[in-house]
């Protein structure tokens, strides 16, 4: 940490180093992306499935690597590009201004979705806090197809706005940090000198031999408690699918308190999360099948519980109809005692 201090001039990665996923694969996220996409197509009458979306969007992307491989140091892809490409394939009628308004819908639902899956490192905040209050200029470095406006978005999301001067994206340059060709845009564009700059990262190649090669020190994290996580998150994940009893343990990993947000808390807040919160969720998850399958367009809840149920409805619903097609939801003040009559006789009709 002492030499740390002594450089003037500090460069982070993003993410897995400044931010972690709760996730194990980041590109899990990008089938509810591909879920929002579908239902705004079936809106007008396309055929296009969330899975068929997300095969596209994968192709296109590669595509874009390709070619922008020809000219740039790097087979890198740009969000804004390739998912304007996608979505005027999808959406052939639409106008070039009909798109780029849908692109900024997808964008904010995608940017919104990752943002929820990101968790600053409690550590490395108060490292970037401490070093900002000594004069340091942060600057947050990642190869990603995300452009810097769009990391900017989540890092300003996540609290850490205030520490950073700025934020390089491989996305805009095509130049990488594994393959070197960032690092002298990054000192270009900062006015740093290699010998006052220090690197911190986790990968021992793109924050660690790269940029070392060019001059920099660089320190390279290596969290194995971090590693273990992602591994039994990936294994739950697995076996999820071919076992649906596992999903309910899935989501309880996805749920664990990380980082800052594992802090000593009242037994009742500790069974809370642990056992109603799952069990809840998994509720209004089951009614919002039912919503779809039956193409309800209202619904009630009723009796005392109801209210409850409501406001967790309330919260989750906009995640579960990200193109804003959620059933309206009502709390109607009866008793299930008051309801039984009609309810019976409605069975019986």
């Amino acid at each position: 940490m002492t030499r740390c201090g002594t450089s003037h001039r500090l460069s982070l990665d993003v993410f897995d180093t400044v931010l972690i996923r709760r996730i194990h694969n980041p590109d899990l996220l990008k089938l509810p992306v591909a879920r929002f996409i579908a239902t705004r197509a079936a809106s007008t009458g396309g055929r296009w499935t969330a899975q068929k979306i997300l095969r596209f969007r994968n192709r296109v992307e590669t595509i874009h690597r390709r070619r922008n491989g020809r000219t740039y140091p790097d087979d890198e892809a740009s969000y804004p590009d390739f998912m304007t490409d996608v979505l005027s394939r999808i959406f052939p009628d639409y106008s070039s201004a009909t798109i780029q308004n849908l692109l900024r819908e997808v964008t904010d639902d995608e940017l919104a979705i990752e943002s929820r899956m990101l968790v600053p490192r409690a550590a490395i905040r108060d490292f970037m806090a401490h070093m900002r209050q000594q004069g340091k200029r942060i600057i947050l470095v990642s190869d990603m197809y995300l452009p810097a406006t769009h990391i900017q978005r989540l890092i300003e999301a996540a609290g850490l706005a205030a520490f950073v001067e700025g934020v390089v994206s491989s996305a805009d340059t095509c130049h990488t940090k594994a393959s070197g060709a960032a690092w002298p845009l990054i000192r270009e564009r900062f006015q740093l000198d290699p010998a006052r700059w220090l690197h911190i990262g986790d990968n021992p190649i793109s924050d660690g031999l790269r940029p070392m090669e060019y001059g920099l020190r660089a320190a390279v994290l290596r969290d194995p408690a971090e590693m273990a996580r992602k591994a039994v998150m990936g294994r739950y994940w697995e076996i999820a699918r071919r076992r649906p009893f596992w999903r309910g343990r899935l989501a309880q990993q996805l749920t664990l308190p990380l980082e800052a947000e594992n802090a000593l808390r009242d037994p009742l807040y500790v069974a809370g999360h642990n056992f109603f919160a799952p069990l809840f969720c998994a509720f209004i998850q089951h009614i919002a099948e039912q919503c779809r399958a039956r193409k309800l367009k209202r619904i009630y809840f009723f009796a005392r519980e109801g209210e409850f149920l409501l406001q967790i409805w309330n919260t989750v619903a906009p995640m579960l109809f990200p193109a804003g097609q959620a059933p309206a939801a009502h709390y109607l003040y009866v008793s299930r005692a008051a309801l039984a009559g009609a309810i019976l006789r409605g069975t019986r009709a």
